[in-house]
């Protein structure tokens, strides 16, 4: 039997030192165990995945080829003088002293620049003095959540384009989610059947799509989706029931992975949203830049008065005997995608479960 009093929960049976008095139980101070019980925190998939590196500058910006070179051969010949090249033709291209002389062609290359800028990520989370005090709740153990509140939000805006800063859209990056589908980097899992044409099953489906990448010129380095994916990997059976893979497929020399590709889980929740619009996002990751322009840092105040957006006073940390930390993060990201001989335009394909785009 369990009695709710104002102090805690407390069992008859399993606490001897409650003393019943008629129907009442008499209320001792209740014990609050240290720590905070939660799930366990996770970070930032794209973090994981990307390139990250440090920022001097709140603006990085990156030089990338937009034409490339040709070269020739040294023939000796005007192309007017040229010879046919059907059956029984003889080839040539001038004698020793005509190359000799020949005058060699000229190439082009052009270039051009893209950029990527640092934006702050910022947030306060008001403790009073009190609650802190009989809670045995600090700032310690809050700083962690903090930190993967922001991986959250920076997955969200860089895997599918939510709250996306208007500094990264206006240098061309809208999310990779939202700029692979533009770009028609997509493999319709529902095309997964018998017929001519048709994906033999979801394996086979997530290896046309990264074929389809590598005909592009780029290198599928990871894989990103939600949990229990890759259980769905693993269900798959034949005609006789028998699992069709075996740990080759969901592993990688770094861990869990998808054909010795790595594989990363977002688990902050965000892909729930998102599950009408990809099962699976592949790419070549080295081409997404993170910038770290600052870590997140954090600060406490006592005696900082706290306003809402319209400017309203909404607490008083020192008159209402309270502290404040404040969390900033300022950080950058854009994919610097370079020009490719065989044509590729976006370095990321979706495995997306129909042909419909929702976002």
């Amino acid at each position: 039997m369990a009695i709710q009093t104002t102090k805690g929960l407390y069992r008859h049976e399993q606490d001897p030192s409650i003393q019943s008095v008629g129907n009442r139980v008499r209320e001792l101070p209740a014990e609050v165990a240290s720590g905070i019980l939660d799930d366990v925190i996770t970070g930032s998939a794209a973090l994981q995945l990307g390139s990250v590196s440090r920022m001097t500058r709140r603006e990085k910006i990156f030089t990338l080829t937009e034409t490339l070179p040709d070269a020739y051969w040294i023939k000796g010949t005007a192309a007017s003088d040229k010879p046919s090249f059907g059956p029984g033709s003889t080839q040539t291209d001038g004698s020793r002293e005509a190359k000799d002389l020949a005058m060699k062609q000229t190439t082009s290359m052009t270039w051009t620049q893209k950029r990527m800028e640092a934006e702050e990520m910022a947030v306060l989370v008001p403790l009073p003095d009190t609650w802190a005090a009989d809670s045995d709740v600090n700032f310690e153990e809050i700083k962690p959540y903090l930190v993967e509140a922001m991986s959250k939000k920076l997955d969200a805006a860089i895997l599918f384009g939510e709250e996306i800063p208007s500094t990264w859209a206006a240098n061309g990056f809208h999310g990779i989610l939202p700029d692979a589908i533009a770009n028609g980097n997509s493999v319709n899992a529902a095309n997964i059947g018998t017929g001519p044409g048709q994906f033999v099953d979801l394996a086979d489906a997530i290896a046309a799509l990264s074929q389809t990448m590598a005909e592009d010129g780029y290198d599928p380095s990871g894989f990103v989706t939600f949990p229990g994916f890759k259980w769905q990997l693993v269900r798959l059976r034949d005609a006789n029931k028998n699992p069709i893979f075996d740990g080759a497929l969901t592993s990688s020399p770094t861990g869990q992975g998808i054909y010795g590709q790595t594989l990363a889980e977002v688990r902050s929740g965000i892909w729930n949203t998102h599950k009408d619009d990809a099962l699976l996002i592949a790419g070549q990751w080295d081409t997404l830049k993170i910038g770290i322009r600052q870590d997140i840092e954090f600060a406490v105040t006592d005696s900082a008065p706290i306003f809402n957006q319209a400017g309203q006073l909404v607490l008083n940390t020192f008159q209402q005997d309270a502290k404040v930390l404040r969390a900033t993060f300022r950080v950058a990201a854009n994919v610097i995608n370079p020009l490719k001989r065989l044509g590729g335009e976006y370095p990321f394909s979706v495995l997306r479960p129909d042909a419909d785009f929702s976002s």
